[in-house]
């Protein structure tokens, strides 16, 4: 079973992971909202793993996870709905 320092190891080996959670962690910063903050990007990234298939790609399904919350509008926002 995968955890979150397992995930970080995983995306630390892969620079093309490293490099997409470097750029997420610039959107996910002391600003965001605490419910799309780092922590929850990491938590889905986990579980996705753990919930995955044997058919599933891991590094790809570590890219979706990672990306899932890349554009977070308010739910307000009259540009939510492109998110």
């Amino acid at each position: 079973m995968q955890s979150i320092e397992e995930v970080r190891r995983l995306i630390a080996r892969d620079p093309a992971l490293a490099r997409i959670l470097a750029t997420v962690e610039t959107r996910t910063g002391a600003d965001s909202d605490p419910g799309h903050d780092l922590g929850h990007v990491l938590r889905v990234a986990m579980w996705t793993l753990r919930l995955a298939g044997a058919g599933v790609d891991p590094r790809s399904a570590l890219a979706a996870a990672l990306l899932h919350d890349a554009v977070n509008p308010p739910k307000d926002s009259d540009e939510s709905a492109r998110a």
